[in-house]
Parts: structure tokens; C-alpha cells; sequence
């Protein structure tokens, strides 16, 4: 089947994570886990895999209907269809080229090669991948009743239409909106011992590791960001 297909009934665990946010510090090649594959009457050779390591990751959204999932140590690793043995290039249309590449230009301007280090955010997305047409279980085509070939968009879903692959999208970091009044609302009247834990604890900060890194690293700097001061340890309206 082609790479923007799914047979999966249903999706748990690590695949059923929608949008998530995290450091990328990994893009390698690697062999394919699956064999070769039957499609519309062919054989379809599988392709090695780009595996993909985010650390310091948070889930922002889990698909509708699937439990909550926690990532160990921070740390979520998928794959993404890349290229036969012996190919160096994704194909144009291929979810590498349309999920990964494309909208990574969308957002940064550049590659994911690129990307490397940088906190980002991810999201499942339906892209089109191509257009071809309709075709019956023995790949012939199918026509409607003007005997005209059926058109038809071919998308980086499962088949329940569920999105199947990460795109990149603007980053959801503490510069998003409304971001640095909710850290000043949970860390005034609070010490620096209890403001962490406040960071560390909370859902949605959580998902910001770099409030804990700025918190550690530059305590003052971090109070007169938030529009406070620290007197005697304790975090007051400036």
C-alpha cells in the first residue's frame, strides 16, 4: 500500500499523539522495519525510514478517543517514510518530501537538517500527497457515468481519514499568546524553591522545559521578564 495509508483499526500509545512539542535532536536513516506489501494488485518494496528523536518532549494533544499517554524520560522517537535502498532523494510526493520537508520551509525557512537543537512543534496533519484516479481491486480505473476517470486526492491518513504524520507548525513556546501572564499569575507571592516545582508540576508549563532552564540559569532575569521582582526570595509585583 502506498505510504500515506494505514490498515490499522486503531491507534494507542505513542501513535496516537496528535501535536507535540520538543527538542529535535536527531534525523537518521535508518532500514525498514517492514517487509514488502500488496498493493492494487502490485508489490510494493518498502523504504528505509528517517528516525526521528525529540527530547525534553510534552504532549500538547492526544487523537479523540485515545488515552493518555506519557512519554518516557522526556523522549519520543517515530519514523517517516524516506527512500528505496540505494536512493539518496525522497520522492517530490512523498510523505517525507510533503509532512517533513515542506512545512518545515513553511514555518523556519529552511530544512529540518536544520532544525537540529531547536525546541519545535509538531502536528499531525491530512496533506495531499497527490492526485491520481480511482482505481478497483485489480487497478483498473474506475469511471463514473460519463466514463470519465475518477479523480481523487491521495492524503497522509490512516483509513478511518485520520492524519498519520508529524508537520511541522509554528512553534508553541512561552512567546505564545497569553503565555507570560499565566506564568506570572502561578509564580507570584511564590519562592524560587516553590516556583519551580510550580513549572515543573504544572500541565501546561510543563510543556515549556525552558522556563525551568531560565528559572535556574537567571533567576533575576527571569522575575523582570514576567513583570516581578525578587524580594527575599520571593517573586513580588514589580
Amino acid at each position: 500500500m502506498p505510504e500515506g495509508y494505514s490498515e490499522e483499526p486503531g491507534v494507542s500509545g505513542a501513535q496516537a499523539i496528535e501535536k507535540v512539542r520538543g527538542r529535535l535532536t536527531e534525523q537518521k536513516r535508518v532500514e525498514s522495519k517492514f517487509g514488502t506489501s500488496e498493493f492494487e494488485g502490485r508489490t510494493v518494496e518498502p523504504k528505509d525510514q528517517i528516525q526521528v528523536t525529540l527530547e525534553d518532549a510534552a504532549i500538547l494533544k492526544m487523537m479523540e478517543d485515545a488515552q493518555e499517554y506519557e512519554l518516557p524520560e522526556g523522549r519520543l522517537i517515530f519514523w517517516i517514510p524516506f527512500a528505496k535502498k540505494g536512493q539518496t532523494k525522497a520522492h517530490s510526493n512523498s510523505v517525507f518530501q510533503k509532512c517533513w520537508v515542506d512545512t518545515a520551509k513553511e514555518v523556519y525557512d529552511k530544512p529540518p537538517s536544520q532544525l537540529n537543537g531547536e525546541m519545535i512543534t509538531l502536528e499531525k496533519q491530512p496533506r495531499i500527497l497527490f492526485t491520481d484516479y480511482e482505481k478497483d481491486s485489480q487497478g483498473k480505473f474506475i469511471l463514473n457515468d460519463d466514463g470519465e476517470k475518477i479523480k481523487r486526492e491521495v492524503r497522509a491518513v490512516d483509513k478511518k481519514g485520520r492524519p498519520r504524520y508529524f508537520c511541522f507548525i509554528k512553534d508553541e513556546g512561552i512567546s505564545s499568546a497569553d503565555i507570560g501572564e499565566y506564568v506570572k499569575g502561578k509564580i507570584k507571592g511564590l519562592n524560587t524553591t516553590a516556583a519551580m516545582r510550580e513549572i515543573v508540576m504544572d500541565n501546561r508549563l510543563s510543556q515549556f522545559p525552558e522556563l525551568k532552564t531560565q528559572l535556574e540559569n537567571d533567576t533575576d532575569g527571569f522575575a523582570t521578564k514576567y513583570g516581578l521582582s525578587l524580594v527575599d526570595d520571593k517573586f513580588v509585583e514589580s
